[in-house]
């Protein structure tokens, strides 16, 4: 073992030899390594050679040369990749599909990256979006929360050009909170324009028309003769009269019991 022990030796050197990695290392340490492989060498000649004396017939296949051997296996998809084996390109397609650039041989269509293997833009434009078997590497950008991140994108900078102090990567919480609250208020807000729009219109006819099935006025009867037998306006009025303030007092109370209803339906 005293051979393996690392001697520090304490000598006048420069800048350079101070800091020169290789300066302590000694080539003939490599002959340990070249020793091993040795080793293991003469231990497969030694089983190829047991195999041929058991079995004469069996075919021994020399496979020491071939490193891209295992090559296909690692680029197939689904595949565990090691991080002893050789590193290959991710982004290959799978064997069995159509290339990207042959999708349209038009020179003057999108455009293929043979670097990058990428093909951005629709090839086939013109083919309908449930027919085509493939629409560029593009749609994923509007897929999945990149809307929801780009309206969250959108609410600060009108936010700000209102007023508003907050930043999307300055304030992240704070920006999530407000557009929240915001939403919240905006359905509350058309909620509340629809609940009172059809309140409104209800109302109107039944100020209109006297009742709560919204009879058209034009359905009444016209007639040159006078009701009942009268001889004047004044004559119908004197005893009509009467009738009509009881009316209206039932319709003023008809009115703020749907008032009172509506507003529990509300709450």
């Amino acid at each position: 073992m005293l051979h393996r022990i690392f001697i520090v030796q304490d000598e006048a050197v420069n800048y350079d030899e101070k800091r020169d990695l290789w300066s302590s290392y000694d080539p003939a340490n490599h002959r340990e390594i070249i020793e091993e492989y040795e080793k293991v060498e003469e231990a497969k000649r030694q089983l190829k050679a047991e195999k041929l004396k058991n079995d004469p017939d069996a075919e021994i296949s020399d496979d020491d040369g071939n490193d891209d051997k295992y090559v296909d296996e690692v680029d197939m998809p689904g595949t565990k990749v090691d991080s002893k084996q050789r590193i290959t390109v991710r982004n290959l397609r799978i064997r069995e599909d159509t290339a990207k650039y042959l999708r349209n041989l038009d020179p003057n269509s999108t455009y293929y990256d043979p670097k990058t293997r990428f093909m951005r833009d629709n090839p086939n434009p013109q083919v309908p979006a449930e027919e085509s078997e493939f629409d560029g590497e593009n749609f994923v950008r509007f897929t999945g929360s990149t809307t929801k991140h780009a309206g969250s994108q959108l609410f600060p900078w009108e936010a700000h050009g209102k007023g508003v102090d907050v930043h999307l990567l300055a304030e992240p919480t704070k920006l999530e909170l407000l557009q929240k609250e915001y939403e919240k208020k905006k359905e509350q807000f058309k909620s509340s324009v629809r609940i009172e729009g059809q309140f409104s219109l209800f109302i109107h006819n039944v100020a209109a028309f006297g009742d709560c099935f919204g009879k058209s006025p034009t359905n009444l009867m016209r007639s040159k003769k006078y009701d009942n037998e009268h001889i004047s306006h004044w004559d119908v009025l004197s005893k009509t009269v009467p009738l009509l303030v009881l009316y209206d007092f039932i319709l003023f109370i008809l009115k703020i019991c749907i008032v009172v209803q509506l507003c529990f339906t509300v709450q």
